[in-house]
Formats: structure tokens, sequence, C-alpha cells
């Protein structure tokens, strides 16, 4: 399978399959179903972990939408500035509520 090229920016095969290889290392197609709310069934994710199918267009839409930017960013090269800024955000976004989250344990645990 060669890559898919859109006018400068080309997607590598098998990218998505790494990508959630990488995001879900244990039971990654019930993983995946999980996150996109069953908009993404494990048999299919079984597929295109085999490398017999790629996802549809709905299903891409499904990915996107449960794993934002980051995604995107792992699929597609070379990746476009508003989509680093992009998922710039989302990982600030995180670490701010795990910041927050460590904050409330901290003060539970009696820190200062």
């Amino acid at each position: 399978m060669s890559s898919l090229e859109i006018g400068k920016f080309s997607s590598p095969p098998g990218c998505v399959a790494r990508f959630l290889r990488k995001r879900h290392p244990i039971k990654t197609p019930e993983a995946v179903e999980d996150e996109t709310r069953g908009a993404v069934s494990a048999a299919q994710v079984r597929k295109w972990l085999g490398g017999n199918a790629v996802p549809s267009f709905p299903a891409a839409l499904a990915l996107l939408a449960a794993y934002g930017p980051e995604m995107l960013i792992e699929v597609m090269s070379p990746a476009p500035l508003w989509l680093r800024q992009a998922a710039r955000e989302q990982r600030l976004a995180a670490l701010d509520a795990e910041q927050a989250r460590l904050q409330r344990e901290f003060e539970r645990l009696g820190g200062a």
C-alpha cells in the first residue's frame, strides 16, 4: 500500500494503526471502540491493525473527534502550523487538568 498524498501532505501506510497501538498498547480495538463511544467498532479496528483496510471517512471523523489534533499530526506529514498549534493547545489543556487533579490530591493528603 502506498502513502496517501493530498497536495503537499502525505499519510504513510499504517500510520493510523501505529497511532492507535501507541495510544492503546493493550486491547487496542476495544479501547478505540470505547474512546469513540462505539462510533468505530473493534472489528473495524482489527482490520486496520491487520493492514486489510483503512478507516472510512465517517470512521476517520470519529477518530478525530475522539483523539483530536494529536491523531491528525501523527497521520499528516508535514503537519501544518495551525494543526501544530491546535495540538499544543490540547496538550496544555490536558496538563492544566492534570495539574489541578494533582493539586487536589496534594491538598487532600495535607500538603501545603
